[in-house]
């Protein structure tokens, strides 16, 4: 789950302050201070409305103007495929796949840690990267229309042998 902090500014002499999610299934959070940290419900996605009104023990105030919260789901995550080794001198690389992509969202990849300049759009279906000539290990990683990002599973190791067959 994702927790993200929100603050209002407070108002004197308040001591206490009664935060309003709605709806109440989008996350769960503790009632009583300026901030409020709200930990967002595994798969909550959609708009939330967040609202606050201050207390100081025998007065209360007025709930705030609800802030309009849009919370975006993160690429599912898919497992990295391909890799071996190849006869490095006349070889043209090895495949490194996706087992599956989701729509509107593209896919990068990495080798050792670094992105690479190619990048797949997802299809709905798996996708292959293209033959990879550089030894290395291969990772992926999505980002969606929202710009959320997340790691694909696994990797691909590819190795080249530098000597041709005899």
């Amino acid at each position: 789950a994702t927790v993200t902090q929100y603050t209002t500014t407070g108002i004197v002499p308040s001591t206490y302050y009664i935060w309003e999610l709605t709806p109440e299934s989008a996350g769960t959070f503790y009632q009583g201070a300026q901030e409020v940290d709200i930990d967002w419900a595994d798969g909550f996605t959609g708009t939330a409305s967040l609202r606050v009104k201050a207390n100081n023990g025998s007065c209360e105030g007025t709930f705030s103007t609800p802030l309009q919260i849009t919370v975006n789901s993160l690429p599912a995550a898919y497992s990295v495929t391909g890799g071996g080794t190849y006869c490095g001198p006349s070889g043209t690389g090895l495949a490194v796949e996706l087992s599956n992509t989701q729509t509107n969202t593209n896919y990068t990849l990495y080798k050792d840690g670094a992105a690479t300049a190619v990048v797949v759009a997802g299809t709905g279906n798996a996708i292959s990267f293209g033959n990879q000539l550089a030894a290395g290990v291969y990772t992926a990683k999505a980002t969606n229309q929202a710009s959320c990002a997340s790691d694909m599973t696994g990797t691909a190791s590819i190795a080249v042998d530098p000597q041709a067959p005899e």
